[in-house]
């Protein structure tokens, strides 16, 4: 294997590293299953939910990184595509847009507004003190918020 062949493999091992807490998610899962009460259940199935996330979190980065390596090498090597078992990757050049450089120099009919919309925050204001045509006030669904604790000080 020649210099840039290892240089080329290597970017493309860092891109693929997997950063991943599995370790804190299999804990968790396990912590659930033996649960002995609905508070240790609550508690088993809260971190679980914050290891799932942190894994999702870590994938999606990864999967950016071997995007962006597997472009970058393809185009070094002059590889156009890759077939796979049930999958065809291929290089393709990006789509030609305009840039602006200078706003101030465009001229007017090139300059677009943007359509009308409601402003639900004066929408809701209004609503809390008598009826608006066309609006309501609605609830939301229930959810979740994960929040860091705040350690009381004494």
């Amino acid at each position: 294997m020649g210099k840039h062949e290892a240089a080329a493999l290597d970017r493309l091992r860092v891109a693929g590293t997997l950063r991943v807490p599995f370790r804190a998610a299999a804990d968790a899962d396990a912590d659930l299953l033996l649960a002995g009460n609905v508070l240790d259940g609550l508690r088993a199935a809260a971190a679980l939910l914050m290891a799932v996330e942190e894994i999702e979190a870590a994938a999606k980065a990864c999967g950016d990184r071997l995007r962006a390596a597997l472009a970058e090498v393809m185009a070094d090597t002059g590889a156009t595509s890759l077939d796979l078992p049930h999958h065809r990757l291929s290089l393709v050049d990006g789509k030609t847009a305009a840039t602006v450089t200078d706003p101030a120099a465009l001229p007017a009919e090139y300059m677009v507004q943007p359509p009308p919309r409601p402003d639900l925050h004066a929408i809701a204001k209004a609503l809390k003190h008598g009826p608006v045509p066309g609006a309501a006030l609605r609830n939301g669904a229930s959810h979740i918020k994960i929040s860091p604790r705040q350690e009381k000080t004494r």
